[in-house]
């Protein structure tokens, strides 16, 4: 894990977060090093996962260390799918989006609190 990655788990802890959802690609780059049009990293004590689509994996291998790459379509199924299968509850986002993507949230993460995240990580830099 670099050493943006530990100041943001710091940050999380601070802030009582079990994980979060970062999908501002200039985010995506400051923590991870990737530079595609697609990607949406999850971060968690225990987990750090960037989700990009299949055109962007070989990129996404090259450019990006000390992070799970995953292809897929449906970013928030598969962070969804590893928030449920880690058993965490309080997850963080950027509140930066749109209504529909906050709607999407909802639905994948259905019984859990989602809680907006003001420049989290621009308050790092």
């Amino acid at each position: 894990m670099n050493k943006r990655a530990q100041a943001f788990l710091a940050k999380m802890q601070e802030k009582e977060l079990d994980g979060i959802i970062i999908n501002n690609l200039k985010n995506v780059y400051y923590l991870t090093g990737f530079w595609g049009s697609n990607g949406t990293v999850f971060i968690s004590r225990d987990r750090q996962v960037l989700v990009t689509d299949s055109r962007y994996i070989i990129a996404a291998k090259q450019e990006t260390s000390g992070f799970e790459i995953v292809a897929d379509r449906d970013e928030l199924a598969v962070i969804a799918g590893i928030v449920k299968d880690m058993g965490l509850s309080r997850i963080g986002f950027e509140d930066e989006i749109s209504v529909s993507y906050y709607h999407r949230m909802q639905a994948a993460f259905a019984g859990l609190d989602l809680l907006p995240q003001t420049q989290f990580v621009e308050g790092l830099r």
